[in-house]
């Protein structure tokens, strides 16, 4: 038993620091399933620090800072939108991969270009 013991705790020690690395891949859904597509209502786009857009929509693998949509649609938790593409209002990739925030400050989400 005590080697049992020692073997879980050198295995715990060996993945605490792998687990605290990983990211959570984060879809944007809406109440039919994830990948929808709509307004990300609520939602900051930030690019180095400033803000691009409020409100951006999401369309296939974009997230858009022009266009319309009807829908409402959300992020699903906290992470990186695994393999989004972020654009400007004229259409410029900001970034690929961008990561969310819900709600960090206040009644806003953000959408987060490094």
């Amino acid at each position: 038993m005590r080697d049992f013991l020692r073997y879980a705790a050198t295995v715990i020690l060996a993945l605490v620091p792998t687990l605290a690395l990983a990211q959570v891949n984060a879809t944007v859904m809406n109440d039919d399933g994830p990948f929808a597509e709509g307004v990300l209502s609520g939602y900051i786009v930030q690019h180095q620090g400033r803000v691009i857009c409020e409100n951006p929509v999401a369309w296939g693998k974009y997230i858009a800072c022009s266009g319309k949509a009807s829908k409402r649609v959300w992020v699903d938790t906290n992470g990186t939108l695994g393999a989004y593409v972020v654009v400007d209002k004229s259409g410029k990739e900001l970034c690929t991969n961008p990561s969310v925030s819900i709600q960090f400050r206040g009644p806003k989400s953000y959408i987060i270009c490094d």
